[in-house]
């Protein structure tokens, strides 16, 4: 990013990867260490249009102009397909919500970045790890591609210890307690600080007994500290993620595939077979994947924290999800990428899980 800002030449990049893997904060830090790139950052979030991200980069770009609707792409163009003229760094999160019937925004975007004479530097970042290739097939000029796969339970350790450090104390059990337990659900650094957090507030909330001064003492009565302990931080994570301290089986395989998401792509894998289908609403997933888990006596998650788990696999370009944020939840389709068998195999590293799930499954469907 730095050198073909240095260079004044144009270009793009893609950051992809599932939520909580820190792609818009290693971004934003990255811009803070370059004051010199004068950087314009768009959540597109905020967009009810995609052809709105027009007037935003009009408006922070070039805020003197005063440019009429229907002017504002050629206007835009103008500017960034240039030999002359400063270099212009534009980051664009969520870009998957500029999707539209024929991708012109998108394609747009990308091109205007791609020839050597563009004096736009572009930067887009989603969720999605394939939306270059499924979403701009016809793209000229690739942008470079940056996948952020999720946390490890060591990753998430480290990065748990760092914000805890100086603070109020937690034990050290509890905090490896945590990282293992979010490793194994979606590898989610903002979820594994947020259990932290409300751990924190429980055992303050627990300790309102002040210490009784002594006589003649006239300073004000002080709380003693109390470290959180495990017990807080299994009870937490229970009670949000549906997952006990014992459970969540194979977590431990930090470079492997977390035991909650293989699960959910065996379960897809049924559903597709016994429906006759390519693609399963999550709640219809949901449903299968909680019958499957009181059948056997797994530990299961609910829907919220299953469809943060299909997204840290479409990352992985295992599955593909479809529908959005403005979506609602149950309706999001999910479509599985791989479907041959060995392939699944490989990639989930868990041919025992397979064969048990899946086997079994298609033949209760026929029974």
């Amino acid at each position: 990013m730095a050198t073909g800002y240095q260079s004044n030449l144009g270009g793009s990049m893609y950051i992809s990867g599932a939520p909580g893997t820190g792609k818009s904060l290693c971004v934003t830090s990255a811009i803070r260490r370059h004051p010199e790139f004068q950087a314009v950052y768009i959540n597109c979030m905020s967009l009810s249009s995609s052809h709105f991200i027009y007037r935003k980069l009009a408006n922070q770009l070039f805020p003197k102009d005063i440019i009429k609707p229907n002017k504002l792409k050629s206007f835009l163009e103008a500017k960034f397909i240039c030999y002359f003229g400063k270099i212009r760094l534009v980051v664009i999160d969520e870009m998957d919500q500029l999707q539209s019937r024929n991708q012109e925004v998108l394609y747009t975007l990308f091109r205007w970045a791609g020839p050597s004479t563009s004096k736009l530097r572009l930067i887009g970042v989603a969720n999605a790890l394939d939306l270059i290739d499924r979403v701009l097939p016809r793209l000229k000029e690739a942008p470079q591609l940056v996948p952020f796969t999720p946390y490890g339970t060591q990753e998430l350790r480290d990065i748990l210890e760092s914000r805890l450090e100086g603070g109020t104390v937690v034990d050290k059990t509890a905090v490896i307690l945590c990282a293992r337990k979010m490793s194994a659900l979606s590898g989610d650094a903002r979820k594994a600080l947020n259990v932290c957090r409300r751990a924190v507030e429980a055992t303050e909330m627990d300790n309102q007994t002040p210490q009784t001064p002594t006589r003649g003492d006239l300073s004000p009565p002080v709380t003693p500290m109390t470290p959180v302990t495990l017990k807080v931080v299994s009870r937490l994570i229970t009670d949000v993620y549906g997952c006990g301290s014992n459970q969540l089986g194979g977590q431990s395989e930090d470079d492997g595939i977390p035991f909650q998401q293989r699960l959910a792509v065996c379960c897809l894998l049924v559903l597709t077979r016994k429906l006759g289908t390519k693609e399963i609403t999550l709640g219809k997933l949901h449903d299968s994947y909680a019958s499957i888990c009181r059948d056997r006596g797994l530990p299961r998650v609910d829907q919220s924290s299953l469809q943060s788990a299909c997204t840290s696999l479409e990352s992985r370009g295992l599955l593909q999800l479809k529908g959005g944020r403005r979506c609602e939840p149950r309706l999001v389709k999910v479509r599985l990428r791989v479907t041959d068998e060995e392939e699944l195999v490989a990639a989930l590293k868990d041919r025992s899980l397979i064969d048990s799930i899946v086997r079994e499954g298609l033949s209760g469907n026929r029974g």
